[in-house]
């Protein structure tokens, strides 16, 4: 599946712990010109940056269809047809969305330790656009079950807020993906909920 880091840095390179993706090693030395991180000793601000921005690639493991679900149940004619089969049990509902265009905006806070002190702590905020065309999905019981088409296009944009401005200005990593929605959207058993509380259905046996 699709996810955040892999927009942004590509796949994570086989081999010893701590080798990453050339473009994680890219964006760290960038985030050491920006002056957030300081110099210990004999230690080069770089060596700390690659440190960090491995561990903010870990962080962005996040599912781009993750998301877009979260979006989908703030509004979305998905949402509406959730709400509806929720009240009316045993109905289905085909849905079809021929474009949906959401932001999504997350902010990270990462300290950087030396000799189990905290010497520095980085604030990341990745904004994300997501655009979704021609989606034909079904809707039971408040959960989307399937999903048999779609596609989709994911731009991701990594920035450092400037310890000197506190302005998120500093630009680390970008990327954009194209993905097959119904390939992303795996799912199984009752799929996914996309509203909070699902009523019982009718004559349903009481949990024990």
């Amino acid at each position: 599946m699709t996810t955040i880091r892999d927009v942004l840095f590509g796949e994570v390179i086989p081999g010893p712990a701590g080798t990453v993706a050339r473009k994680v090693e890219e964006a760290g030395e960038r985030l050491a010109k920006v002056g957030s991180l300081p110099r210990q000793g004999e230690v080069p601000p770089v060596v700390f940056a690659r440190a960090v921005m491995t561990k903010v690639a870990g962080l962005l493991n996040v599912k781009v269809s993750d998301v877009l679900v979260e979006a989908w149940r703030l509004r979305s004619a998905l949402l509406k047809a959730a709400h509806e089969t929720a009240a009316n049990p045993g109905t289905y509902k085909q849905v079809t969305i021929k474009n949906y265009t959401f932001p999504w905006d997350h902010e990270l806070d990462v300290d950087v330790t030396w000799n189990s002190s905290t010497i520095a702590t980085v604030t990341f905020v990745v904004a994300v656009t997501v655009e979704v065309t021609a989606v034909a999905a079904v809707v039971h019981h408040g959960h989307l079950t399937s999903v048999t088409g779609g596609e989709g296009v994911v731009r991701v944009v990594l920035r450092v807020r400037s310890s000197k401005t506190g302005a998120a200005s500093v630009p680390l990593a970008k990327g954009d993906r194209t993905f097959d929605l119904s390939y992303e959207m795996k799912l199984a058993g009752e799929g996914i909920p996309l509203v909070r509380e699902v009523p019982k259905a009718q004559g349903a046996p009481s949990p024990t």
